[in-house]
């Protein structure tokens, strides 16, 4: 079961069911966009913005700013129990 997601994923499900802001940074190979839409399609997260993931290029394409990701997607309860049982291995 911990093969499911890549290490980077599974980074940015831990940091998503953590309490707080999640740091991150647009990259221009659209590496952070693909992890994101799988989890998406995993059924582990979803957008928040009503622009869909694509919310973040948009706004963060033409810039290395920082910015939260939890203001673009959110861990949903299938995202945190596979956190839950992921974590108990």
């Amino acid at each position: 079961m911990s093969e499911l997601v890549t290490k980077y994923e599974w980074g940015h499900l831990r940091r998503l069911a953590a309490e707080g802001p999640v740091p991150a940074q647009f990259r221009q190979d659209r590496k952070l966009q693909m992890e994101l839409d799988r989890l998406d399609a995993m059924g582990f997260v979803e957008p928040v913005d009503p622009r869909g993931l694509n919310a973040i290029p948009q706004d963060y394409g033409h810039t290395y700013e920082e910015f939260d990701l939890k203001r673009y997607v959110a861990i949903i309860e299938a995202g945190r129990e596979y956190v839950r049982l992921r974590e108990r291995l």
